[in-house]
């Protein structure tokens, strides 16, 4: 049993953001096949998620995904945040039973207002210089 752990989702797998964690908590990624299956990836995207959680070093652990929190009986999961709809419904139902944390990662383009774009291209042509920098060009 570990009292804190931080549930990985395939949606954000970025080491820098776990390894900033790991001191604090466990993190673990749960293999969930039906999960998989309803989200109808490709053999190509399944390889890539694995190798990238290989290059993590983490705990990887196989069953549906609740089942598997159960059995870890954790005090507190925390769980970056996903904009996405699957993601969103797992983690409301993992919060009747536990103690849900969601952690907002910090933005991929620091101090740059969205809201004035329409388009991701004419937003991408604006950002794209500073965002492959480190922390954003900040």
């Amino acid at each position: 049993m570990a009292d804190r752990i931080l549930w990985l989702h395939d949606k954000y797998l970025m080491k820098s953001a776990i390894d900033d964690l790991r001191p604090l908590m466990r993190p673990v990624f749960i293999w969930d096949d039906a999960y998989f299956q309803s989200r109808g990836y490709t053999l190509k995207r399944l390889v890539f998620i694995y190798e990238t959680l290989c290059d993590l070093d983490i705990e990887i652990f196989h069953g549906p995904t609740l089942d598997v929190l159960t059995s870890l009986a954790p005090k507190s999961i925390q769980v970056f945040h996903s904009a996405d709809t699957t993601v969103k419904s797992l983690i409301a139902q993992m919060a009747q039973d536990f103690d849900i944390q969601v952690v907002h990662p910090a933005p991929f383009v620091k101090n740059f207002e969205m809201s004035e774009y329409r388009r991701f291209f004419k937003y991408w042509n604006a950002t794209n210089k500073s965002a492959l920098l480190h922390d954003g060009g900040v």
